[in-house]
């Protein structure tokens, strides 16, 4: 089903992001559901980064064949730019839980070149194009599911790719970037974005359905919104989640939640250090470090995991030779 799309997620990008010293803001649909933004230079600067690219580049030679510098020189050849200087950032923006390969947006964010891929689109099946104010909306076809995806040129000559399975989402992304009033209801998505920071995820809305469910959805009533940042500092990597109430008293009672269950969790040290041995010392001190905070109406939760124990994790649970 979304074979399409992922070409066009894969060759291409765009976004309208407006990056300001330590806050990030995005402008989404009003029935935007969750926000993904992922800040691909930056995470391909941290250790973890940097040990997927070269077993990346590994892989695909033992694959094709030949040097993983060789391959990478033959991507750069045929996609006309190295993706690994010019892809930006990815962001994906969904409206929908039930069916959310129905309503995603994708926006991927180049430097000022896209290369040879819009010549690269005439190969995929069932290519299709049409003229939307002077921008090239192109269409590709798989398993009766079309995608679409057009290329924006902004004031600062950047290229952002926008790329959708709903052409109306395409049209309506275009003239956001555009400034027209035709781009539909938007409303603005902002993060306070600590340095280093690679991943951001925001739940704007909550599945009905885990509403109905308790102990989870007594929570969940009392929330607004849920952000989670997550990035490289110095040899860990920290997780910084946000949970936005709907006044100080619901903050209050979720922080003591959130407090009482790390108490709770270090009564029973002893049998987590029976159970998972070796690794036990460093766990209890994730656990202890764990900062627990109130502004207002939000709880600020943050933790850091080292990056050995998230690379002996990848090389023992999903067998990457890291």
């Amino acid at each position: 089903m979304l074979r399409s799309l992922g070409l066009f997620a894969v060759c291409w990008v765009g976004m309208w992001v407006s990056p300001l010293l330590g806050q990030s803001e995005i402008s989404v649909p009003a029935d935007a559901k969750f926000v993904v933004q992922v800040d691909l230079d930056t995470f391909r600067h941290t250790q973890l980064g940097k040990r997927l690219l070269s077993l990346t580049q590994q892989m695909a030679a033992e694959e094709i064949g030949g040097e993983g510098k060789e391959i990478m020189q033959k991507v750069e050849e045929s996609l006309g730019f190295n993706p690994l200087e010019e892809m930006q950032t990815l962001t994906v923006i969904g409206s929908d839980f039930e069916n959310p390969e129905e309503h995603l947006q994708l926006m991927l964010q180049l430097g000022e070149t896209t290369g040879n891929l819009e010549g690269m689109m005439l190969a995929l099946p069932g290519y299709e194009s049409e003229e939307y104010h002077d921008i090239t909306i192109h269409s590709a076809h798989d398993d009766d599911k079309r995608a679409f995806a057009a290329i924006h040129t902004g004031d600062d000559g950047n290229k952002r790719i926008v790329a959708s399975t709903q052409r109306s989402h395409v049209i309506e992304m275009l003239d956001g970037l555009n400034g027209s009033r035709r781009g539909g209801k938007r409303r603005s998505v902002s993060w306070v974005v600590p340095e280093g920071t690679f991943l951001q995820v925001q739940i704007l809305e909550f599945p009905s359905e885990i509403l109905d469910e308790d102990p989870p959805g007594n929570v969940i009533k009392m929330l607004r919104d849920v952000a989670l940042t997550v990035g490289e500092d110095g040899d860990d990597y920290v997780a910084e989640l946000t949970l936005t109430t709907s006044d100080e008293k619901r903050a209050e009672q979720i922080q003591q939640m959130v407090t009482g269950f790390k108490a709770m969790v270090g009564l029973f040290r002893e049998q987590i250090e029976e159970e998972i041995g070796d690794d036990a010392e460093q766990a209890m001190h994730m656990l202890d470090q764990i900062m627990i905070d109130r502004h207002d109406s939000t709880v600020v939760i943050q933790g850091g995991v080292p990056e050995s124990l998230i690379i002996k994790f990848l090389q023992e649970e999903a067998d990457l030779p890291l």
